[in-house]
Protein backbone atom coordinates (compact mmCIF):
# COMPACT_ATOMS: atom_id res chain seq x y z
CA UNK A 1 0.00 0.00 0.00
CA UNK A 2 1.78 3.11 -1.20
CA UNK A 3 1.07 6.60 0.75
CA UNK A 4 0.19 9.86 -0.41
CA UNK A 5 1.60 13.18 0.22
CA UNK A 6 -0.29 15.64 -1.14
CA UNK A 7 2.38 17.57 -2.82
CA UNK A 8 4.28 18.40 0.55
CA UNK A 9 6.89 15.94 -0.02
CA UNK A 10 9.16 15.91 -3.56
CA UNK A 11 9.46 12.52 -5.45
CA UNK A 12 12.73 11.59 -4.04
CA UNK A 13 11.34 12.22 -0.83
CA UNK A 14 8.52 10.13 -0.93
CA UNK A 15 9.65 7.39 -2.32
CA UNK A 16 12.39 7.66 0.68
CA UNK A 17 9.42 7.60 2.90
CA UNK A 18 7.37 4.68 0.80
CA UNK A 19 11.02 2.59 1.15
CA UNK A 20 10.82 2.79 4.90
CA UNK A 21 7.43 2.15 5.12
CA UNK A 22 7.81 -0.94 2.63
CA UNK A 23 10.61 -2.40 4.31
CA UNK A 24 8.74 -2.10 7.87
CA UNK A 25 6.59 -4.65 7.00
CA UNK A 26 8.93 -7.31 5.66
CA UNK A 27 10.27 -6.93 8.89
CA UNK A 28 6.95 -6.81 11.09
CA UNK A 29 4.18 -8.08 8.82
CA UNK A 30 2.97 -4.35 9.91
CA UNK A 31 1.17 -2.40 7.48
CA UNK A 32 2.13 2.03 7.98
CA UNK A 33 0.20 4.29 5.55
CA UNK A 34 0.30 8.02 5.55
CA UNK A 35 -2.40 9.84 4.09
CA UNK A 36 -2.12 13.45 3.38
CA UNK A 37 -5.08 15.90 2.56
CA UNK A 38 -5.14 19.17 1.88
CA UNK A 39 -7.66 19.98 4.04
CA UNK A 40 -10.77 18.01 5.77
CA UNK A 41 -13.11 20.33 4.14
CA UNK A 42 -15.17 20.91 7.13
CA UNK A 43 -15.60 17.20 7.72
CA UNK A 44 -15.00 16.22 12.00
CA UNK A 45 -11.44 15.13 11.86
CA UNK A 46 -12.14 11.67 13.94
CA UNK A 47 -14.90 10.47 12.08
CA UNK A 48 -13.16 11.21 9.18
CA UNK A 49 -9.93 9.35 10.01
CA UNK A 50 -11.89 6.54 11.70
CA UNK A 51 -14.04 5.85 8.37
CA UNK A 52 -11.39 6.00 5.95
CA UNK A 53 -8.92 4.00 7.78
CA UNK A 54 -11.33 1.14 8.28
CA UNK A 55 -12.63 1.00 4.41
CA UNK A 56 -8.86 0.98 3.48
CA UNK A 57 -8.24 -2.17 5.66
CA UNK A 58 -4.59 -1.29 6.18
CA UNK A 59 -3.15 -4.19 8.16
CA UNK A 60 -3.04 -7.72 7.93
CA UNK A 61 -7.00 -9.27 8.77
CA UNK A 62 -6.07 -11.64 10.93
CA UNK A 63 -3.38 -9.24 12.99
CA UNK A 64 -5.25 -6.12 12.77
CA UNK A 65 -1.65 -4.55 12.38
CA UNK A 66 -2.65 -1.10 10.36
CA UNK A 67 -1.38 2.02 10.98
CA UNK A 68 -2.36 5.28 9.49
CA UNK A 69 -0.73 8.72 10.01
CA UNK A 70 -3.43 11.15 8.59
CA UNK A 71 -2.21 14.99 7.81
CA UNK A 72 -4.24 17.61 7.51
CA UNK A 73 -1.86 20.69 5.92
CA UNK A 74 -4.46 23.43 5.43
CA UNK A 75 -6.08 22.64 8.99
CA UNK A 76 -3.12 21.97 11.01
CA UNK A 77 -4.57 18.74 12.08
CA UNK A 78 -3.15 15.40 12.08
CA UNK A 79 -4.25 12.05 13.76
CA UNK A 80 -2.69 8.47 14.03
CA UNK A 81 -5.75 5.42 13.41
CA UNK A 82 -4.10 2.06 14.93
CA UNK A 83 -5.11 -1.17 14.49
CA UNK A 84 -6.45 -3.22 17.86
CA UNK A 85 -3.38 -5.21 16.95
CA UNK A 86 -0.70 -2.32 17.47
CA UNK A 87 -2.82 -0.44 20.03
CA UNK A 88 -0.59 -2.47 22.73
CA UNK A 89 3.20 -1.10 20.83
CA UNK A 90 1.45 2.14 20.11
CA UNK A 91 -1.34 2.95 22.75
CA UNK A 92 -2.67 6.49 22.60
CA UNK A 93 -0.35 8.17 24.68
CA UNK A 94 2.61 7.38 22.76
CA UNK A 95 0.98 8.69 19.53
CA UNK A 96 -0.16 11.58 20.79
CA UNK A 97 3.42 11.87 21.87
CA UNK A 98 4.99 11.58 18.76
CA UNK A 99 2.44 13.59 16.79
CA UNK A 100 3.30 16.58 19.67
CA UNK A 101 7.13 16.18 19.92
CA UNK A 102 8.84 14.62 16.72
CA UNK A 103 6.56 15.76 14.09
CA UNK A 104 4.73 19.13 15.22
CA UNK A 105 8.00 20.84 15.74
CA UNK A 106 8.64 20.15 11.79
CA UNK A 107 5.51 20.95 10.72
CA UNK A 108 5.63 24.49 12.56
CA UNK A 109 8.52 25.15 10.33
CA UNK A 110 6.58 23.79 7.29
CA UNK A 111 8.90 20.77 6.45
CA UNK A 112 6.27 18.70 6.23
CA UNK A 113 8.56 16.12 4.49
CA UNK A 114 10.62 16.11 7.10
CA UNK A 115 7.95 15.93 10.24
CA UNK A 116 6.42 12.78 8.24
CA UNK A 117 9.67 11.20 8.66
CA UNK A 118 10.34 12.03 11.85
CA UNK A 119 6.79 10.60 12.78
CA UNK A 120 7.82 7.71 10.79
CA UNK A 121 11.07 7.38 12.53
CA UNK A 122 9.55 6.92 16.11
CA UNK A 123 6.72 4.56 14.93
CA UNK A 124 9.24 1.80 13.42
CA UNK A 125 11.45 2.54 16.50
CA UNK A 126 8.55 1.68 18.89
CA UNK A 127 7.57 -1.02 16.48
CA UNK A 128 10.78 -3.01 16.16
CA UNK A 129 12.09 -2.26 19.67
CA UNK A 130 8.74 -4.59 20.91
CA UNK A 131 10.48 -8.36 21.73
CA UNK A 132 7.40 -10.91 22.17
CA UNK A 133 6.88 -11.60 25.36
CA UNK A 134 7.90 -15.16 26.51
CA UNK A 135 6.95 -16.74 29.50
CA UNK A 136 10.44 -15.63 31.54
CA UNK A 137 9.87 -12.22 30.49
CA UNK A 138 6.85 -11.69 32.12
CA UNK A 139 8.64 -11.67 35.29
CA UNK A 140 9.27 -7.32 35.50
CA UNK A 141 5.91 -5.19 35.74
CA UNK A 142 7.71 -2.16 34.75
CA UNK A 143 7.66 -1.51 30.76
CA UNK A 144 11.13 0.26 29.65
CA UNK A 145 8.67 3.02 28.08
CA UNK A 146 7.47 4.12 31.14
CA UNK A 147 10.49 4.03 33.18
CA UNK A 148 11.94 6.52 30.52
CA UNK A 149 9.01 9.02 31.08
CA UNK A 150 9.19 9.07 34.74
CA UNK A 151 12.81 9.46 34.35
CA UNK A 152 11.91 12.15 31.37
CA UNK A 153 9.64 13.86 33.89
CA UNK A 154 12.20 13.80 37.16
CA UNK A 155 14.63 15.42 34.75
CA UNK A 156 12.38 18.04 33.39
CA UNK A 157 11.48 19.10 36.53
CA UNK A 158 14.71 19.15 38.32
CA UNK A 159 15.53 21.72 34.86
CA UNK A 160 12.33 23.89 35.74
CA UNK A 161 13.26 23.95 39.62
CA UNK A 162 17.30 25.27 38.70
CA UNK A 163 15.88 27.97 35.93
CA UNK A 164 13.35 28.65 38.66
CA UNK A 165 16.11 29.20 41.09
CA UNK A 166 18.56 30.85 39.04
CA UNK A 167 15.96 33.50 38.00
CA UNK A 168 16.06 34.49 41.23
Amino acid sequence: SQSRYAGVTTQEQASALNEKLANLEKTTSDQFVVAVYPSLNGQPLESFTVDAAKSWGVGQKDKNNGLVLFVFPNDRKMRFEVGYGLESKLPDLLTSQILRNDIAPFFKRKDFAGGINAGINAVISHLVKEPVATSQDQTSTESPSAILIIVGLVSLIVVLIVVWIVSY
